[in-house]
This record gives structure tokens, C-alpha cells and sequence, in this order.
């Protein structure tokens, strides 16, 4: 096996401005469920209208450590927030794609 393919990956987070231990949690499976519940209408961009509360329950945790998880993906550019809105940005788009093409 080529050793350069196996830290491909993780050249490519660098580049993203990202590690792979940020998603290496449930920070990831939260990030990708929000993302396989994306609304997208012509007027607005793709989100998720869902409340803490309802994306707390879909990935079987607390709100308490919904809404922990969610701040912190906001304040590391994951995510933008609104009133039971959060749209994915683009940095997590590449993000949640790379952590399915390297299948960690």
C-alpha cells in the first residue's frame, strides 16, 4: 500500500482548515444527520427547520448535549444558526464528504 494514499485525508482537512479528530465523535454524526435533513426550497437556501429538541431525539441524545454540540459546530464554522434553523456551511460540506470517502 501507497503510505501517500493512506495520509491523503489528511492533507486534505489541512487544506480545509480542519482535523479529523473534530468529527471523530458525535459531533459528526449529528453534523451528518442535520445534513440528510436538509430542506431545500427555491426561495432559500438548504437548512434544517428542526428544534434542539426534535435533532436531540433523531441522534438519541440530550438537548443539553445537542445544543452543546451545535455551538460548537457554529463556532467552528460548521454551521450557521438561525430560529430552529441551521444551515451547513460549504467547510462542512467538504467535510462531512471527506469522512465518508475515508470511511473512518
Amino acid at each position: 500500500m501507497d503510505l501517500r494514499m493512506l495520509f491523503e485525508p489528511f492533507e486534505e482537512c489541512v487544506n480545509y482548515g480542519f482535523s479529523l479528530n473534530t468529527f471523530a465523535n458525535d459531533k459528526f454524526r449529528l453534523l451528518e444527520k442535520l445534513s440528510d435533513n436538509q430542506t431545500i426550497t427555491e426561495d432559500k437556501p438548504a437548512a434544517v427547520y428542526m428544534t434542539q429538541q426534535q435533532i436531540a431525539d433523531m441522534c438519541g441524545m440530550s438537548k443539553l448535549k445537542a445544543n452543546h454540540l451545535i455551538n460548537d459546530l457554529k463556532n467552528e464554522g460548521f454551521l450557521s444558526c438561525g430560529r430552529n434553523c441551521y444551515v451547513i456551511t460549504e467547510k462542512a460540506a467538504k467535510a462531512i464528504k471527506l469522512m465518508n470517502k475515508t470511511n473512518l
